[in-house]
């Protein structure tokens, strides 16, 4: 038993998490499957006569069963932890031990989350990162008590304060009563105390966008008073809202439908049951039955998935909890955003609502680089959330539009490209459909022009803004300080109207997160390039 500087003694994980180490097992052994009928070969030429394939099937499946089994026991039984002051120490493996140490000012993010097995116990699942992730999380502990959890995020520095009661909360699956957060942070300094007109429990109505009873409760950042920690809840109607104008919610109808449509057609349609819905209500209303049906199912998949959203800021962290059927909770320190993007899309803009992410460093892969903020909000209430929870991000007042000498770039060169396109198609495939190619040009001057007004730029104290998009628009606030390289391109019709591309990076995720202003002015983006270069302290 490995044992710490002070004498602590390694711990264990719960037994219980030998059902991660099953399933990580089976993956590994999924690759053996093809062995199978090789298996079978040979067992038939030992023994020189047939062997009946079913009861060899039974057999290496059982040893499989048996060889999973054990590897998970043997790997749980290696696996231990210990929490020193400022580290993070884990030992593991089988064949070969793995020692690694993790230092409190590496970690980047914790994430906490609840599967359905650990919910029974009152355990979560932990997830460390740090900058130099390689595709995975550094440090993973799955299945520990809620107690451990906290001890752990407090070593490292996170989740300090109320870190027991939330992992405990976490664990048992509830979110907890406000003013209990509005307690805690009752007896934080000033320091902490979010402006008056951000934390009052009814905040007054945004000019042009009357309150209902939805945004009185999302409007804002909820506290009981004005002492404690900020936080954002997503009410029920935006969450719904959410459910149904999401890329996740269109892969999964596209899913569920083409089940349904396969299970049709190979086993309802003859049935006598299909057969009574069709004498019924006939062909139409049974289509639009199976869209609807599936369409449902789907929203209640992402509702389970990403539901009861809620984000807390406490001592230089921020919390973000989601999720109904597995519960996932994300700590990450307010230090480590690097960007804040803001997007409008067709379904959220009419509306007057956005949808708000941080670019975070130290993702451990590309889908985790950033992570979500504000799923949904009004978009008149951005600069006071940000104000409350990333205070050194703000929206601009104004824009700097890369003006109308890009029009060419942006429109006219699309244009002249689909109608070239277009006249081709119409000539080489002569039918009445061809004429459709006339919706190439069109729609190709439709997003340019789009692209042209919205892209912009704006320039801060220690912030750079861009603003790019064509039916959805984007905003992107950039620390100055969180610019890792810049670019400046340009090519040769570019260079004929004094146009210029300029693309910064920021350290994210594996390859980092690149930001683009294209077809901006040269002498602009120079002048941006060389306020990027100065020194951290120079204006």
């Amino acid at each position: 038993m490995t044992t710490s500087k002070q004498g602590e003694p390694g711990r264990r994980l719960h037994p219980i998490s030998m059902v991660y180490f099953i399933v990580r097992s089976g993956k590994e052994l999924a690759g053996m499957l093809p062995l199978i009928p090789v298996a079978i070969l040979l067992v038939n030429r030992l023994f020189g006569e047939a062997v009946d394939r079913a009861l060899l099937t039974a057999a290496v499946i059982a040893a499989a069963v048996v060889a999973i089994v054990l590897f998970a026991w043997l790997r749980w039984r290696h696996f231990r932890y210990r929490v020193e002051p400022g580290v993070l120490y884990i030992e593991q493996g089988l064949w070969v031990r793995r020692k690694t140490w993790i230092a409190k000012d590496r970690v980047q993010s914790i994430h906490a989350s609840v599967s359905l097995y650990d919910r029974f116990f009152g355990l979560v699942r932990l997830e460390v990162e740090t900058a130099g992730g390689d595709g995975k999380p550094e440090a993973a502990l799955s299945s520990i008590t809620a107690e451990e959890a906290a001890r752990v995020q407090e070593a490292l520095g996170f989740a300090r304060g109320s870190a027991r009661s939330s992992a405990r909360d976490l664990a048992q699956g509830l979110t907890r009563d406000p003013a209990q957060d509005s307690a805690r942070g009752s007896a934080r300094s000033a320091a902490h105390q979010p402006d008056a007109s951000i934390a009052s429990a009814a905040p007054a109505e945004p000019s042009g966008h009357p309150v209902d009873a939805d945004a009185a409760n999302a409007g804002q950042p909820e506290t009981a008073s004005p002492s404690g920690p900020p936080m954002f809840k997503l009410p029920l109607g935006r969450s719904l809202a959410l459910s149904v104008s999401t890329a996740k919610f269109a892969l999964l109808w596209l899913t569920i439908g083409g089940t349904a449509l396969k299970a049709w057609d190979e086993w309802l349609k003859k049935t006598a049951l299909w057969e009574a819905v069709l004498d019924r209500l006939g062909w139409p209303t049974a289509i639009v039955l199976l869209l609807a049906g599936s369409c449902l199912l789907a929203a209640a998949a992402v509702f389970l998935l990403d539901g009861s959203f809620r984000l807390e800021s406490q001592d230089g962290t921020l919390t973000i909890e989601r999720g109904l059927l597995e519960k996932k909770r994300t700590v990450i320190a307010a230090r480590r955003v690097q960007a804040v993007r803001v997007t409008e899309n067709p379904l959220h803009r009419p509306f007057g609502l956005a949808s708000v992410r941080i670019v975070v460093a130290g993702g451990s892969d590309e889908d985790k680089k950033t992570v979500d903020l504000f799923p949904l909000v009004r978009s008149a209430e951005l600069p006071a959330l940000l104000n409350a929870y990333l205070p050194d991000y703000r929206l601009p007042e104004t824009w700097n539009p890369v003006g109308r000498g890009a029009r060419a770039v942006y429109v006219t060169v699309p244009l002249l490209l689909c109608l070239i396109a277009a006249a081709a198609a119409i000539v080489w495939i002569p039918s009445a459909w061809s004429w459709f190619a006339l919706l190439l040009p069109a729609a190709a001057w439709l997003n340019g022009t789009m692209e042209l007004r919205q892209a912009a730029w704006s320039r801060e104290e220690r912030q750079l803004a861009i603003r790019f998009g064509g039916v959805s628009r984007q905003r992107v606030l950039i620390a100055k300080s969180r610019v890792q390289w810049q670019r400046i391109s340009q090519n040769p019709l570019q260079e004929g109207k004094a146009l210029a591309t300029f693309k910064v990076a920021l350290a994210s995720g594996k390859s980092g997160a690149v930001f683009a202003l294209r077809h901006a002015p040269t002498a602009e983006i120079r002048s941006l390039s060389d306020w990027l270069a100065e020194p951290a302290g120079r204006r």
